[in-house]
């Protein structure tokens, strides 16, 4: 059976804080009988993170200009569709989540919103705001066709 490859899109602005260790335990997750591949976008950050990426030898994607995080998230897809990739998502509600630099209130606010998405339309999803989204290849071609 060939290996399935999931791209782990994560888009990037100004994350020079976080994008190593964020790289270091995503490229150490091990799943049986498939490869995981971080693919980090880079969203014209303009600090440190694409030079971190370059030295830490990440697969990364260099955006010309700013698309924010929807045209982050959709040239991630974008390329791991040409490169045979599924595609996976994280969540910030996961047990062992961590986020850097939210503000509380900011926080508050999300979670309120998401919990009236989830009352109203999709109830299976704990954080439909997140930037990090799993389809598999098929599905993400129906989604979103080249």
């Amino acid at each position: 059976m060939p290996e399935t490859k999931i791209a782990v899109i994560i888009p990037c602005y100004n994350e020079e804080a976080c994008v190593e260790q964020v790289f270091r335990e995503i490229s150490a997750v091990k799943v049986k009988d498939c490869i995981v591949q971080p693919v980090f976008v880079n969203d014209c950050s303009k600090d440190n993170t694409l030079s971190i990426l370059q030295q830490l030898g990440a697969k990364y994607l260099n955006l010309p200009v700013n698309l924010g995080i929807g045209g982050a998230v959709q040239s991630g897809f974008k390329y791991a569709l040409q490169n045979n990739f599924d595609i996976a998502i994280a969540s910030r509600e996961a047990k062992g989540a961590v986020r850097y630099g939210e503000p509380h209130y900011r926080h508050i606010v999300g979670r309120v919103f998401n919990t009236l998405v989830r009352l109203l339309t999709l109830p299976e999803l704990n954080d439909t705001q997140c930037g990090f989204k799993c389809f598999t290849a098929d599905a993400a071609e129906k989604l979103f066709p080249l």
